[in-house]
């Protein structure tokens, strides 16, 4: 199901979520679901999301090299802290920014229900 939509906009705090692993997106999981989602063109479940973003961040890295300057610092512990922090990487670096989608064939898509199961299985087995 491609869309004909080369690119789409994605808040400065969306793509870091996704290249740092820190929850600074203002929609907060929302705004990882749509960058994961758009770039694979896969709507993924909660467990899925490591996995994608995995599979996306590079991709994100090479859009926009920048992305890898900036340090998301420990001080951010609440809305008010998060906010005067998207603030200022906004001012610098711009609010919002074009994102391709990933190559097609480099995401496997899988089964929700089955994907959930491996990890557990794999749990189990890590288990001790």
């Amino acid at each position: 199901m491609v869309i004909n939509q080369p690119t789409k906009r994605f808040h400065i705090g969306d793509l870091l979520s996704v290249t740092t692993e820190r929850l600074v997106s203002p929609s907060h999981m929302d705004g990882i679901y749509a960058v994961v989602d758009w770039m694979t063109d896969v709507p993924h479940f909660t467990h899925q999301l490591p996995r994608a973003a995995n599979v996306c961040k590079p991709h994100l890295l090479r859009q926009h090299p920048w992305l890898a300057e900036i340090t998301i610092p420990e001080s951010i512990t609440d809305e008010a802290t998060l906010r005067a922090f998207l603030e200022m990487v906004s001012a610098r670096y711009g609010e919002h920014h074009e994102v391709q989608r990933i190559p097609e064939g480099e995401y496997v898509a899988q089964d929700p229900l089955a994907e959930m199961a491996q990890m557990m299985t794999r749990h189990q087995k890590e288990r001790p």
